[in-house]
């Protein structure tokens, strides 16, 4: 038979929290243990204390109250006497106009409400806005970021794992109700390709920890498997066949669905705030979203990563009096930068100044685990891509000198081109290949990004527009053909698509306003007497008008393509964005289409030879590639000669 209490006992409760956040003061003088009762500790009751322990008054600060229970207490009082203040408003207002009926007749008030209560509530006003304030004051200490912890026991309901999930979820995954892990060996494939495809760039957890929690889950049936071994696999196994779809309802879709609602289920039990492994769980969230932006928002899902990150100081070296494992630390670095690459790619601001000397050194590889450089290699890219956004679009909005405006712009080009000389010899053999045009086209990105037009910087110059537009569209012809290799899709993500976007825009802008520059085979000179880059680190356009043409048209259409095949991927989307750039690009590709045409009739009736030609409005010689390099080993050029030579 359950045991009953009296109403005495229910209407008279000793709270007693499950662990006290601190002891009150006389406990604390005596050096005592404080059992955190309320209203009144033990030890406070014992000695006839209880009106002067601390758990019974507001000794402590707003915000700092000793348990979520107290400051519970603390507003339902306050509540409670707000009350009571408006009932006896209630009363003597009410009070007061019987007395005036009474004595002077029917009380008739010709005044709007609106202005009554502006002329008698200034005060009152101001007064209840401040019991506000406090009021929500004492829930500062419910807030929750990456170092406090939830409250079980206190509330069911709210934790940093549904927070998280409330605010970076588009909407919910479909529930399946039977949703059993695949073998092991058809996990295995998923798996390899995660390893072989992302893992090499974003080595944000340990392989042979994750193997180890593969291990545990399929072993024994899961007997000695947790939470967190299962959440890591269904992770990446979500990730990995996201990446490999073409279409949102394809096989690879679904599975990634059935993954992905089975790691969120477990999510509350894995996502605690104060651990760092909590940071890898959001990366892992981030990852899935670059990949199927339908359910997630990848750029709320990375600035919460970014926030627990800070707040746990993962973004810095540890103290010096703390001690931490050579692993530990090698690991916080690796995930910071992870965070920082992944942050770099959607916003393009640096989350924090981090001094050189806190930069990781990557280890030495270890036998059957994969390299790091690659990883290291994009970090670099991201971080020359960040510091010139910083300068561009984050430090200030007044406009740039045009001298300095291209200075930084050429810098930030011979950055690129010099980080990218080096890149071929740190990568891995087997991955060299897609690893090799993933790393061009951030070049060429890098690049666009740095010679195209900005709020600092309004207009680049007939300079910038030219050299912008060949680099532009060659981003486009060499990222196009790749995605038909089912190796390029894991990097093909969400942001990339809408990469592709602002590039295609930044040719139409060049074409829009320097037509004939950027048609016309030739490059003009640069305002202020300045000195271009070097020659082999640009892009130099084509001397003949019809291969401008027709690479400008091939560009075009080539984004309209990829825009396309990322809309059938990713569904609404992409939707906005492809209809946007199909109508601004039709007007510019019929009348290139128009241009070649009469370009091709005058050649046909041209009565001297294409070689005794000019350039229609030529100034000067168009920038040309470095004799001391070779057009056909020049490392940016992959696929350029097929327009000029």
């Amino acid at each position: 038979m359950p045991k009953t209490e009296s109403l005495e006992a229910l209407l008279n409760a000793s709270l007693r929290v499950s662990r006290p956040v601190a002891a009150c003061s006389r406990c604390r003088a005596a050096k005592i243990k404080c059992d955190g009762r309320l209203p009144a500790c033990t030890a406070c009751e014992r000695s006839g204390k209880s009106n002067s322990c601390s758990g019974a008054n507001d000794d402590f600060a707003k915000g700092k109250e000793r348990s979520y229970v107290a400051a519970l207490e603390s507003a339902c009082e306050r509540l409670e006497r707000r009350i009571a203040n408006v009932k006896n408003g209630l009363c003597t207002n009410q009070s007061l106009d019987s007395g005036d009926v009474s004595t002077h007749g029917a009380y008739n008030d010709s005044r709007p409400p609106l202005t009554r209560k502006a002329m008698s509530g200034g005060k009152q006003s101001r007064k209840e806005a401040s019991e506000v304030d406090e009021l929500v004051g004492d829930f500062g200490y419910l807030s929750i970021n990456a170092t406090s912890r939830d409250f079980p026991g206190f509330s069911d309901t709210v934790s940093f794992a549904k927070l998280m999930l409330f605010t970076c979820q588009n909407k919910t995954l479909p529930k399946i109700e039977q949703n059993l892990l695949p073998p092991r060996y058809a996990a295995i494939p998923l798996i390899q390709h995660y390893l072989d495809h992302i893992y090499v760039l974003m080595p944000f957890f340990s392989e042979t920890d994750f193997m180890a929690s593969v291990s545990a889950v399929y072993q024994d049936a899961g007997r000695f498997s947790r939470h967190a071994d299962h959440f890591i696999l269904r992770m990446v196994l979500a990730v990995s066949a996201a990446s490999l779809s073409r279409s949102k309802s394809d096989s690879n879709m679904e599975e990634a669905h059935r993954h992905a609602s089975a790691a969120i289920d477990l999510a509350e039990g894995v996502i605690i705030p104060g651990s760092v492994t909590t940071v890898q769980w959001l990366l892992l969230l981030t990852q899935y979203a670059l990949v199927d932006p339908e359910y997630f928002n990848c750029w709320d899902l990375i600035g919460v990563t970014s926030r627990a990150m800070v707040d746990l100081g993962v973004h810095q070296e540890p103290a010096a009096d703390i001690k931490i494992s050579r692993d530990q630390l090698e690991m916080r670095q690796r995930i910071y930068y992870c965070v920082f690459t992944l942050d770099s790619a959607m916003v393009n601001l640096p989350l924090s100044s981090v001094p050189d000397a806190n930069r990781m050194n990557l280890p030495k590889n270890s036998l059957f685990l994969r390299s790091l450089n690659p990883s290291y290699q994009l970090f670099t890219i991201r971080q020359i891509q960040s510091e010139f956004y910083q300068d561009r679009y984050g430090s200030s909005r007044s406009p740039l000198i045009e001298g300095t405006a291209q200075s930084q712009s050429f810098q930030a080009v011979i950055n690129a081109y010099n980080w990218f000389c080096q890149v071929p010899p740190t990568l891995p053999p087997q991955q060299s290949r897609i690893l090799l045009l993933f790393f061009r086209l951030e070049l060429f990105y890098t690049q666009v990004l740095a010679l195209s037009s900005s709020p600092r910087v309004p207009n680049n110059g007939a300079y910038n527009k030219t050299i912008v537009c060949a680099i532009a569209a060659e981003y486009i012809l060499q990222l196009a053909p790749s995605l038909n290799d089912p190796d390029w899709h894991p990097f093909f993500t969400y942001p990339e698509a809408l990469r592709v976007s602002f590039v295609a825009n930044t040719i139409l802008d060049a074409l829009w306003s320097n037509y004939e520059a950027v048609l016309g085979g030739w490059t003009p000179p640069i305002s202020g007497n300045m000195q271009p880059p070097p020659p082999e680190t640009l892009m130099p356009p084509l001397r003949d008008v019809r291969s401008n043409i027709s690479r400008v048209l091939d560009a075009l259409n080539s984004a309209q393509r990829i825009l396309s095949m990322a809309h059938q991927r990713w569904g609404q989307c992409m939707l906005q964005t492809r209809e946007k750039f199909e109508k601004e690009s039709a007007v510019m590709i019929s009348k290139l289409n128009l241009r070649l045409d009469q370009e091709k009739a005058i050649a046909t009736h041209s009565v001297s030879p294409p070689s005794q030609q000019q350039p229609m409005l030529a100034v000067t010689e168009p920038l040309t590639v470095s004799t001391q390099m070779p057009i056909q080993q020049h490392p940016i050029m992959s696929g350029y000669e097929r327009y000029h030579y």
